[in-house]
């Protein structure tokens, strides 16, 4: 091979992202995810901000027990996503498993908790774009 065609650029690695999200949809009605990231810029971004509420209404917040929750409370439900205090707590890196009620509320909170990373990456980072996400299967 020649070696003029060789891709000369280094492969990507974990630590080029803000956030690694392996999630693993395979499960009838169960959603499992884990969750790494590898600079503080969103821990720095939530000690200020405390939580930061996504579009779709997902909170998220600087805790270090890696956590999705539905709260009720007075007849509205507020969904959190906890865990981004420390990088370097073991519980920050446990498995969650969602349960639902159909395929269909599996797909929309994928969808919500995919979309919410999105925004609370770019809000962190200062930049549009989701450039330093990864989302391995």
């Amino acid at each position: 091979m020649n070696s003029n065609l060789r891709n000369k650029a280094s492969p990507v690695s974990a630590s080029d992202f803000g956030i690694r999200l392996c999630s693993n949809l395979s499960t009838p009605l169960m959603i499992t995810y884990q969750l790494f990231w590898f600079t503080d810029e969103i821990t720095r971004f939530l000690e200020l901000e405390f939580y930061f509420r996504s579009k779709s209404g997902i909170i998220m917040g600087a805790l270090n027990d890696f956590t999705y929750e539905r709260v009720k409370m007075e007849g509205t439900e507020r969904v959190y996503l906890l865990g981004f205090g420390s990088n370097s707590q073991k519980e920050c890196y446990k498995e969650i498993t969602i349960y639902c009620s159909s395929e269909e509320e599996k797909l929309a909170i994928h969808e919500q908790v995919m979309s919410s990373l999105h925004e609370l990456v770019e809000k962190s980072y200062g930049m549009k774009g989701s450039s330093y996400m990864s989302w391995p299967l």
